[in-house]
């Protein structure tokens, strides 16, 4: 892990180690538990939809991995925390979003396959194959280009928070969840699940809530913002929104 450049004097290296290591264990729980949920929904280990999706989020995940120990080890040790100062009505909507959202997408998904509920022709899968890349590619750039790509909404004053306008925010103003809805419109779709896909969907209106409340947020309390939104327009789709 590489020592952070920005401020070195005021960082305890320490406990960021240990705050990364929570971070790491965190992800790899949530990740069994994904693995474990999908596979015993479906009642089976050998399903081909079920391992390609879970290889491609497994290399999503080390190549963010590996980005943020090398690039950025105090957002990893960020994201790992629960922080006072996040918005209360962030709670829910974040662990919606970014937990039980995809953790039931997963069983319905295992479900389905077991019960044969849908029936989603080849087509169909190879798209939600090629949404489900983008959507993780898009994450990842979003990641790379900003180190206070938090998982909670509020201000990182304790990091020195800045407007972030490189990388895909040159294009619209909340990548990471353009990049999550992708996700969770494709995974459904290469898992073959119809029903899958209708939780996907309540899982992107909870985005969609949540990045207009975030939005709001940051025009009133982050230095630059709405002068960046001034600039870049479009929230979550170019031309759209």
């Amino acid at each position: 892990m590489r020592t952070p450049a920005a401020h070195p004097e005021s960082v305890d290296f320490a406990k960021l180690k240990t705050k990364v290591r929570r971070r790491v264990r965190q992800v790899l729980i949530v990740t069994l538990l994904g693995a474990t949920l999908l596979f015993g929904a479906a009642g089976r280990l050998n399903w081909v939809e079920g391992w390609v999706f879970m290889g491609r989020y497994l290399l999503m995940l080390a190549g963010n991995a590996r980005m943020m120990l090398v690039k950025t080890p105090e957002l990893a040790a960020e994201r790992g925390e629960v922080h006072a100062d996040a918005k209360t009505w962030d709670r829910w909507l974040a662990l919606i979003a970014g937990l039980l959202g995809p953790l039931i997408v997963n069983v319905t998904a295992g479900l389905d396959e077991r019960f044969e509920w849908t029936e989603v022709p080849a087509g169909i899968k190879v798209l939600g194959a090629v949404l489900t890349a983008g959507g993780y590619i898009l994450v990842g750039w979003a990641m790379a280009s900003n180190r206070f790509f938090s998982g909670q909404v509020r201000i990182q004053t304790e990091r020195g928070h800045q407007v972030e306008h490189t990388g895909p925010y040159q294009l619209i103003r909340h990548p990471g969840y353009t990049g999550m809805s992708l996700t969770m419109l494709g995974i459904p779709l290469l898992l073959g699940s119809l029903w899958a896909l209708l939780a996907g969907l309540v899982t992107v209106v909870v985005v969609v809530v949540r990045t207009r409340l975030e939005d709001a947020t940051l025009q009133v309390e982050l230095p630059g913002y709405r002068e960046y939104s001034q600039k870049v327009r479009w929230r979550l789709v170019p031309g759209i929104w």
